[in-house]
């Protein structure tokens, strides 16, 4: 069921007393009938004011929850509302946008759906004539199109709309859930993140925004962001603590992240809430097997008191090892790792059983414990057991080969925890050891990257080291790329063509590579062969959006190509709608076409995913400045030229955003 209405703040049509007060101005005398189907008597406003009387009533019959009476009720405001409309029709007349929606919520009201989505639109058709369709008409024209289950002609016709109505919480939470149920999960999550900033400024005790969190931590969770998943479920459960479903989830989360203190915390409290819970008490026991031994015994104390060690499975083995009854173990443990290879505690308690004399055993289940620690993201516990089967491959001869792999590995699990420096030194060791000289090839190109990390921004080095790759083989397109990405970098574009040329010779039909030739050719001021190469990639790549963002925003720069130019950023932002630079770039094109409502939709779009995600960027709120200069509101404009001065990442860049913060603040001043 679509969640949208469940959860809907939208009210029920109001009676339009105004529109039929008009009408009973000019009241017939008896002699006459409003038209060929009315009684004498009888003006034409009375049967539009027995239809509003109806459906009131009809509405309030349904909060009282009696629904044949609320049908009832909506079945005769029909037939009077066909009976005005008929009227006016042998008059030469046409019903009004008030009365033809109301016709169709009433329709609604019965699931006459067609009837309802015909009045409806209908209803669009007449008011657009005059004026933008009110929010009401929309989002009732949008609930009837969700109960037959049209979720993208609902999600479209909102969106159309949204620029006239970008803060309206019923449409954002209508089209955040829209999306959700259409697997969106991009498009979903910028409807609720805006959302929630539009609750938090207007309304922090909305009911509305813990469902907001939640659904925010669900995306991020789908969109493998997980610390801001975490953020957000944490926020729901301040409103709903005893959510022991989202608890769960959170402990889990966490536990991916290494965080034991926090998933301890919510196991914890699902087991004080319900003292028979199961799942939570031995999720926590694994979770003291692998993060904290020495508390461990305790825990399992605990449970055995509990009752909750159970006769046979992980749980047993795990109390079994840490109270030292390892007799017979081994093979039953062997067994159960066997049959569910994907257990990482039950691997680990194996890895642990064998006897330490059967040393190359034992390697090769480290080794297993580390990459599955590794894939599971644990990166601590991995680290610990490629230590140990390092420490093996040392002792025992026919092992020592492997030792250049294991510091690479562990170097990888430091690049994941972002301890780079760390990193970059194990990779070192790595090459130290390292034999084969293709794998010693695939190392030195790692470590150019490592170089180039912004926190560790060793240019020279990194160039020293690709260059000595190139020398040992020329026939390497990655190398090539990688040099050219160092030439951009040191801003020398001419060379960096030369090496993106030379990349994508050795290495044709890769996306990445043909974008970053094209890009290449406009920095060094060849727009024609990089617009060439562009539109080319579109055709051979339609889902690749950083070709529609770069040609479509380098267009609109240009003022040329204006249809594709906004086709293309409609198209980068359809692939990748919550892709803040994507969003800058159709906002900015909707500046330049004097669009102003769509233009600051898609830019404040833009600021809050680039906040948002930390990645704030002088662009967006420079764009931001010159749009609210444009409207002569100063003080805003200042407001974003100072952030855009905050993030200028060049001297020129700074000193063109202070020039433009100098004119505004002269302007403020006059």
């Amino acid at each position: 069921m679509f969640q949208a209405i469940k959860h809907s703040t939208i009210l029920i049509p109001f009676i339009f007393f105004l529109s039929a007060a008009t009408v009973f101005s000019a009241p017939l005398t008896e002699e006459e009938k409003p038209c060929s189907k009315g009684e004498r008597g009888i003006p034409l406003s009375y049967y539009l004011s027995r239809a509003y009387q109806a459906q009131r009533s009809g509405f309030h019959k349904t909060e009282e929850r009696k629904t044949e009476e609320a049908k009832k009720q909506h079945r005769q405001a029909i037939e009077y509302f066909n009976l005005y409309h008929s009227c006016l029709e042998e008059r030469g007349q046409g019903p009004s946008h008030l009365s033809a929606r109301s016709l169709a919520s009433s329709h609604l009201e019965l699931d006459n759906f067609a009837e309802a989505e015909s009045w409806a639109d209908k209803a669009i058709t007449i008011q657009k004539a005059k004026e933008i369709p009110s929010r009401e008409l929309l989002l009732l024209k949008s609930r009837i199109l969700l109960k037959q289950g049209k979720l993208e002609p609902a999600g479209l016709l909102l969106r159309t709309y949204l620029a006239e109505y970008p803060n309206d919480p019923d449409f954002l939470y209508y089209l955040g859930n829209i999306y959700f149920d259409l697997k969106s999960w991009n498009r979903s999550y910028l409807y609720f993140l805006s959302l929630r900033n539009v609750l938090l400024d207007r309304d922090r005790g909305s009911r509305i925004l813990p469902i907001v969190a939640k659904y925010l931590g669900e995306l991020n969770y789908k969109l493998d962001h997980s610390e801001k998943s975490t953020q957000y479920y944490e926020e729901y459960l301040e409103s709903s603590p005893n959510d022991t479903e989202i608890r769960y989830k959170l402990a889990q989360i966490y536990f991916t992240l290494e965080d034991f203190f926090k998933a301890k915390k919510h196991l914890a409290y699902i087991r004080q809430i319900n003292p028979r819970e199961i799942d939570a008490s031995h999720m926590l026991g694994e979770m003291y097997f692998l993060y904290s031994r020495v508390f461990a015994p305790n825990f399992f104390a605990v449970l055995e008191a509990e009752k909750k060690i159970p006769r046979d499975g992980v749980v047993l083995f795990l109390h079994r090892y840490l109270r030292g009854d390892t007799e017979g173990l081994l093979p039953l443990v062997a067994k159960y790792v066997e049959k569910n290879p994907n257990r990482l505690s039950t691997q680990i308690l194996f890895a642990d059983l064998i006897p330490t004399s059967y040393a190359e055993e034992r390697y090769k289940a480290y080794v297993n414990v580390a990459s599955m620690s590794y894939q599971y993201r644990q990166y601590e516990l991995a680290k610990k057991y490629f230590a140990k089967a390092l420490s093996l491959s040392g002792e025992v001869d026919s092992l020592k080969k492997e030792s250049g792999n294991l510091w690479e590995r562990i170097s990888q699990c430091e690049e994941m925890q972002k301890n780079y420096y760390s990193a970059l030194l194990d990779l070192r060791e790595a090459l130290r050891f390292i034999q084969d000289p293709t794998m010693e090839d695939l190392m030195n190109h790692k470590l150019v990257y490592l170089l180039l990390n912004p926190k560790i921004n060793r240019i020279e080095d990194a160039e020293v080291v690709i260059n000595k790759l190139i020398q040992k083989d020329a026939n390497k397109a990655e190398y090539f790329y990688t040099r050219a990405a160092i030439e951009s970098q040191k801003e020398l574009h001419a060379n960096a063509l030369k090496s993106f040329t030379k990349a994508n010779e050795l290495k044709k039909n890769d996306p990445n590579f043909i974008f970053f030739l094209a890009v290449a050719h406009d920095r060094v001021k060849d727009q024609k062969k990089s617009d060439a190469i562009l539109e080319q990639l579109i055709q051979s790549h339609p889902e690749y959006p950083n070709s529609y963002n770069y040609l479509g925003y380098s267009y609109a720069e240009r003022e040329i190509e204006k249809e594709k130019a906004e086709k293309y950023l409609v198209k980068a932002n359809d692939l990748e709608p919550d892709n803040a630079a994507f969003l800058d770039s159709l906002g900015w094109i909707y500046f330049k076409q004097n669009r102003r409502k769509e233009a600051m939709l898609y830019l404040h779009f833009a600021e809050l995913v680039s906040e948002e995600k930390k990645q704030e960027d002088f662009v967006i709120f420079d764009h931001l400045g010159d749009v609210y200069r444009s409207d002569k509101d100063l003080v805003k404009a200042q407001y974003y030229y100072k952030k855009a001065e905050e993030n200028a990442k060049t001297d020129s860049l700074q000193k063109k955003i202070q020039t433009k913060w100098k004119q505004v603040s002269k302007e403020l001043s006059k």
